[in-house]
């Protein structure tokens, strides 16, 4: 009975490792997608870090919103939301 218990406790060990690991790879992939969208001239907002905006010099405004694999996009602006 003993040994039952020791299995089931080494099973779960890996898995848990597996979930950790899962969580900091996809806020890995977040920071890189967030580098390149303030490259882009996007400005990440600092009540949602999910939001990003950017203005146009024509006064137009685009904003994306991600939500865990998808991204909204909205805006007035014809030629970024074409990128």
């Amino acid at each position: 009975m003993t040994s039952k218990v020791y299995s089931r406790k080494k099973v779960a060990i890996p898995r848990l490792i597996q979930v950790q690991e899962s969580k900091s790879a996809s806020r890995n992939e977040f920071g890189r997608f967030a580098k390149v969208m303030k490259n882009m001239g996007y400005r990440q907002s600092q009540e949602n870090h999910t939001l990003f905006v950017k203005h146009s010099n024509l006064g137009g405004v685009t904003t994306l919103l991600v939500y865990v694999d998808n991204i909204i996009m909205t805006g007035n602006d014809g030629n970024e939301r074409q990128l």
